[in-house]
């Protein structure tokens, strides 16, 4: 008997089970080469989290998490984006508060997030970004407010109009607390939330509740603004627009801009600097990861638009302090 005749003869005694070995070596294959392209890419260790009821939920401390296209994120002893533990680091601080825009997701590594940039190069200054993907008003509040979380002289709140109508916002299902077994069960509820849109804004409120939650948020970052400046820090607040703000011409929400102003608050819009104001269409879109996020460059020029604010406002105050101790 040939060779090929005895693989036959063993063959036809064990088809049935020789087939499905074959076949789940032709899926074992494909989906090993698709689990190890996903950690290659940075999916298989995400960033943990953990949740509270005051403040909804925050990145977990001490994380070091290799990202999207090598980007790397991490995270000091206080759960905030920051390259150095916030208590053994001297010097004045700056607070940055905000959501995903202020965070960076995970398309910015630690370094290129406007929060760093703001104070690089200055040895009198260390910056924390306290930003969390998903975050609104509420979970600000609730963070600095409500839990006493005061660290700063300086406070940065880089919000966006969506922000005003979360609420408290909780953690999604897409945030985990603890790390899959497998790149790919990361993956895939990421992929299926996009293909639903749910990244989208908030658009599914009726117009008494978008009302409410529009005036209860300008509300908390009234009291955010005054407990921060009770304290004796520097509080600037931001609206960060969208690209479709500053390329399709879509008008700033105009409930949200009448609550602003019956308020009072000191808000600075993005929007209307010279800066952005002079560039095309096309240098405007190279900004952005996506209709809100910012990408590397865009995290570079909206750096170089809050600095100037923030020397002006530390000059201001220090000509206050001076004055007051001269009395």
């Amino acid at each position: 008997m040939t060779a090929a005749s005895a693989w036959r003869a063993r063959f036809d005694r064990h088809a049935r089970l020789l087939t499905a070995v074959l076949f789940a070596i032709g899926l074992l294959i494909p989906l090993a080469a698709t689990e190890l392209g996903l950690r290659w890419y940075g999916v298989g260790h995400p960033l943990l989290y953990e949740t509270n009821p005051v403040w909804g939920f925050r990145p977990k401390p001490n994380q070091t998490v290799r990202r999207y296209d090598g980007n790397v994120v991490h995270t000091n002893n206080l759960g905030l984006r920051a390259n150095a533990d916030w208590d053994s680091v001297a010097g004045n601080k700056v607070l940055f508060l905000g959501n995903s825009v202020t965070f960076g997701s995970s398309y910015v590594s630690n370094e290129d997030l406007f929060s760093e940039r703001v104070t690089r190069g200055d040895p009198r200054w260390v910056a924390g970004n306290a930003g969390v993907n998903g975050w609104g008003v509420e979970n600000i509040y609730g963070l600095i407010v409500t839990s006493r979380f005061h660290l700063a002289r300086v406070y940065i709140s880089v919000l966006i109009e969506d922000d005003f109508y979360r609420g408290l916002a909780r953690k999604s299902s897409l945030l985990r607390e603890t790390s899959p077994l497998l790149a790919v069960q990361a993956a895939i509820p990421t992929a299926v939330a996009r293909i639903r849109g749910r990244a989208g804004r908030v658009d599914t409120l009726d117009t008494a509740a978008l009302d409410r939650r529009a005036r209860e948020a300008v509300e908390r970052l009234a009291a955010l603004d005054s407990a921060i400046r009770r304290s004796g820090a520097i509080h600037l607040i931001y609206l960060s627009p969208y690209l479709s703000n500053l390329n399709d011409a879509q008008p700033p929400d105009a409930r949200l801009r009448d609550r602003l102003a019956e308020a009072g608050i000191g808000v600075a819009r993005i929007a209307d600097r010279p800066r952005l104001r002079s560039m095309s269409a096309a240098e405007r879109k190279a900004l952005f990861h996506d209709d809100v996020h910012l990408n590397k460059a865009g995290h570079l020029v909206w750096s170089a638009i809050i600095k100037p604010d923030l020397d002006s406002a530390l000059a201001a105050d220090s000509l206050r302090r001076a004055h007051v101790a001269d009395r």
